[in-house]
C-alpha cells in the first residue's frame, strides 16, 4: 500500500518510524486540512443547528408546517458532513493490515506542507511481496491465473522477480489506484487527473502478482515492467 498526499495536505503527526512494525487499523500518520476542518465545524454546527430546529418543530404549531423542509434540509446537511468526514480521513490514513511502514521520509516533519500526490512511504504487508500491472483489453484476455511472469525493476534499481499471477479484474479499472504508473508521474497509464483521482484515459484491467520470492520489508518499492507468459494469439490479418 503506497500512501500519497492528499491536496493541500499538511504534517500534523508521524507516530510511526520508519521501519516500525505496525497492527491492522493503527494509524500511520495525520495529515491536517485547514479547509476541510474549517467545512467540517461548518458543516457541523449547520446539522445540530437544523437537527435542533427540526425536533422543536412538533412543539410549536406555527412551525409544524416547516417540519418537512427543516427535514429536508437536515438530510442534506447531514449527507454534507458526512462527505466532509470521508474526505478527512484520506489525511488520517490508517493500516489496513498488520505490516511494516517503509519509505518515509528522513526529513519529514510536522508542520510541512506537502504537495499534492507526494509520495510519503509504504506500508508492506508480512510476507510474499506483490506486483500491480495494468494491461489493456487485448493483453487481458490472453493471460490467466497462475500464469508465470518476471518483474525487472527501471533502471534496474530492485532485483529481477520472478511472479505468478494472484487476481485479474473481470471489469475495466475506473480509477487508478496508484499514481505512481500514471503517465503524469513517469508511468505508462495515460490518465486524466480530476480533483487528486486519476482516471485511465483507456480501458485498462488490474492484475495482482504474487512474488515468488521474499525480500526484506524495508526493501523500497519499485516501479518497472513485467512480462507475462500469456496465451499465443495468431496476429490478425
Amino acid at each position: 500500500l503506497a500512501l500519497y498526499a492528499p491536496p493541500h495536505a499538511a504534517v500534523a503527526a508521524l507516530p510511526v518510524k520508519n521501519g516500525q512494525n505496525v497492527a491492522a487499523g493503527q494509524p500511520l500518520l495525520r495529515l491536517s486540512s485547514p479547509e476541510l476542518e474549517l467545512r467540517e465545524g461548518e458543516t457541523g454546527a449547520r446539522q445540530d443547528v437544523l437537527a435542533w430546529q427540526s425536533a422543536s418543530a412538533g412543539l410549536d404549531a406555527g412551525s409544524r408546517k416547516d417540519w418537512q423542509v427543516l427535514n429536508d434540509q437536515l438530510a442534506y446537511a447531514s449527507a454534507e458532513h458526512a462527505t466532509v468526514g470521508a474526505d478527512l480521513q484520506r489525511y488520517r490514513p490508517v493500516a489496513p493490515y498488520a505490516g511494516v511502514l517503509v519509505d518515509v521520509d528522513p526529513d519529514l516533519r510536522p508542520g510541512a506542507w506537502l504537495k499534492g500526490q507526494e509520495y510519503l512511504g509504504a506500508l508492506v504487508a508480512a510476507g510474499r511481496w506483490q506486483v500491480v500491472a495494468y494491461v489493456d483489453e487485448e493483453a487481458v484476455r490472453r493471460i490467466r491465473q497462475g500464469d508465470r511472469a518476471l518483474f525487472i525493476a527501471d533502471g534496474l534499481a530492485g532485483p529481477a522477480v520472478r511472479l505468478t499471477v494472484a487476481s485479474i479484474d473481470r471489469d475495466a479499472s475506473r480509477t487508478l489506484g496508484e499514481p505512481e504508473l500514471a503517465s503524469l508521474f513517469g508511468g505508462d497509464v495515460l490518465v486524466r487527473e480530476k480533483n487528486g483521482v486519476f482516471y485511465p484515459e483507456h480501458a485498462v484491467y488490474r492484475v495482482v502478482l504474487d512474488a515468488s520470492a521474499e525480500l526484506p520489508a524495508t526493501s523500497p518499492a519499485w516501479r518497472g515492467r513485467v512480462a507475462i507468459e500469456g496465451r499465443w494469439e495468431e496476429p490478425a490479418l
